[in-house]
């Protein structure tokens, strides 16, 4: 069969006062059933930070009694309002 799938572009700003910062932040979101292939990259942000100003993502197969949930977990340690966006963009198969 054709190979199918999908890409995805999130953008992600504050809009708390610059004294508050987002922190911790996990965004979750999932490909559907029979995704792999994952590839994404991870930008903006706030560039001084460890471990680059967008955070880390991963993709997590959680078998299951429903079969699995295919999803990507993108966490940010901090944003703030005075940062560049944060952005996840990636594609994959399914």
């Amino acid at each position: 069969g054709q190979a199918l799938g999908g890409t995805f572009h999130l953008t992600l700003t504050s809009r708390a006062p610059p004294t508050r910062a987002l922190t911790n932040l996990v965004i979750r979101f999932s490909l559907g059933k029979g995704a792999s292939g994952v590839t994404a990259m991870a930008s903006g942000g706030g560039i001084e930070r460890e471990g680059g100003g967008a955070g880390r993502w991963d993709y997590e197969n959680n078998a299951g009694e429903d079969g699995g949930k295919e999803e990507v977990v993108w966490k940010i340690e901090k944003l703030s309002s005075t940062d560049r966006p944060a952005i996840l963009s990636g594609q994959f198969l399914s």
